[in-house]
């Protein structure tokens, strides 16, 4: 996939297999990420070209910038890296991170989370031991760790909508209230 123009995400969007951010007319291209983009394979921002915002950007393979990342973004590869020689915002960071695509690289896995809404736990049927993160409305991973039981408690978060994530799943919403 190739944007070209103007992409504002406050979703989540999968692609499943290379993700550039590439115009090379007239104008520049930009993708403003506010919530969860899943990229299978290889990522591309050009030069003068820009993503911004305050979501996660999860890369499946290698990752290359060479215009600019600006905002709070949280970049997960592989390595926890992105070949750079464009320009990063103080406010972007790198960790290491899967794409939560199933192993064939073309379809979810779909990840089932009850009760939802939920007040003190949720639980899912699947995926013991398995690392786990919850990412609020803001892009902040707010609890992480390793599914011991299948429930994770959520008693402690406030008021509102989150994201789970769990190794090889697409990222599922739930309501804390």
């Amino acid at each position: 996939m190739n944007n070209q123009g103007n992409i504002d995400n406050y979703g989540d969007i999968t692609v499943a297999n290379d993700f550039s951010n590439c115009n090379t007319q007239t104008m520049n291209a930009e993708l403003t990420n506010n919530a969860l983009f899943c990229i299978g394979n290889d990522f591309l921002n050009c030069d003068g070209d820009l993503i911004n915002g305050l979501g996660h950007v999860y890369i499946g393979n290698a990752g290359s910038n060479i215009g600019e990342l600006a905002g709070t973004l949280t970049f997960h590869s592989p390595l926890g890296t992105v070949f750079n020689i464009g320009t990063v915002g103080s406010g972007v960071t790198f960790t290491t991170g899967a794409c939560n695509l199933n192993l064939n690289g073309v379809s979810n896995v779909d990840l089932e989370i009850f009760p939802n809404p939920a007040s003190s736990a949720i639980y899912v049927s699947e995926y013991l031991g398995e690392y786990y993160s919850i990412v609020d409305m803001n892009g902040t991973i707010v609890l992480q760790g390793n599914l011991d039981g299948g429930d994770i408690d959520i008693s402690h978060l406030g008021d509102g909508m989150y994201f789970l994530s769990i190794n090889q799943t697409t990222p599922k919403k739930f309501v804390k209230r």
